[in-house]
């Protein structure tokens, strides 16, 4: 019978440097450390995209947002320097993507019943055996104009 092996200690997956998840854990770390010295030099809407290329890649939610950016770009890359990051940044690119509004749907009142509905909407709740389904019908009979 095959012998099971032990399981590993999660952080023994994220420091084998030989393991897919240490490439994507030092990524996302790397990422993180850009992410926080930007803030330094931007406002909080905008966000890392991507490095690649030496280009890094910012996008915010406002066209104004990213003109303030593009003449903070010496500084940025100047700062990634200093910080000692992992990757050389060259260029900067940003991209503009609003936000999507939150979708409403318009309330209106209810179409009242014309008189005739009304009638057989009466009419039909004499023959329901059913009393709260009969209550009700009567009840929406009552609502015509």
């Amino acid at each position: 019978m095959p012998r099971i092996p032990k399981a590993k200690k999660f952080d023994q997956i994220l420091r084998n440097p030989k393991g897919a998840l240490h490439k994507v854990y030092s990524q996302s770390r790397d990422l993180l450390a850009i992410q926080s010295l930007v803030r330094k030099y931007a406002p909080a809407n905008v966000h890392v995209a991507s490095i690649r290329n030496k280009t890094l890649h910012l996008i915010t939610s406002s066209a104004a947002t990213a003109t303030q950016l593009k003449y903070r770009r010496r500084n940025i890359i100047m700062a990634t320097r200093k910080h000692g990051l992992r990757f050389e940044i060259d260029n900067i690119k940003v991209s503009v993507r609003p936000e999507d509004p939150e979708f409403k749907l318009p309330t209106r009142q209810p179409i009242p019943p014309s008189a005739e509905n009304a009638r057989q909407l009466a009419a039909a709740a004499q023959y329901i055996e059913d009393e709260a389904l009969r209550k009700a019908l009567m009840k929406l009979s009552n609502r015509w104009k």
